[in-house]
């Protein structure tokens, strides 16, 4: 199955989400809408709000800001790269983007 976890979801391994949902949560963190979501992803406008709201859902969060940031304070993903930090460092950058690390969630 596409986007399926090697492990099972929820285990504690990968704290409560897929790896499609910590997928999506990172590039709801760079700010993206819905619909960049679905095309970075190749699904569904439909797809991405379910999976948006099951984030939430899961983390207790009410908003994309708050699940975000909740995110980055759990150490999940490094917080996003400024344009300046990138011309400070240079184009070997990875493009400026929070890079995804294997983290454990809290369960709440």
């Amino acid at each position: 199955m596409r986007g399926a976890s090697p492990m099972p979801q929820g285990s504690p391994e990968v704290g409560p989400l897929s790896t499609r949902g910590r997928e999506v949560l990172r590039l709801v963190s760079q700010g993206m809408s819905n619909q960049e979501i679905a095309a970075a992803l190749v699904i569904s406008d439909h797809t991405v709000h379910r999976h948006v709201a099951n984030i939430l859902t899961k983390l207790n969060q009410t908003s994309r800001t708050g699940a975000a940031s909740y995110a980055i304070q759990t150490g999940c993903f490094d917080p996003p790269v400024t344009m300046r930090q990138q011309q400070t460092m240079g184009p070997s950058l990875i493009c400026g983007l929070p890079r995804l690390r294997e983290c454990v969630l809290p369960r709440v």
